[in-house]
């Protein structure tokens, strides 16, 4: 994760992902608010 203006920027990198499935990522900040970004994968 890079530490980005308005927050966390992420950037990943996979070797295979299955068509149809999901990348899911749920970040908590030190306030305890939560954020959950969900990505379907086609």
């Amino acid at each position: 994760a890079v530490l980005g203006r308005n927050g966390v920027d992420w950037y990943y990198k996979a070797t295979a992902l299955p068509a149809g499935g999901r990348v899911i990522a749920a970040v908590k900040d030190l306030p305890g608010n939560r954020t959950v970004k969900e990505l379907l994968l086609t």
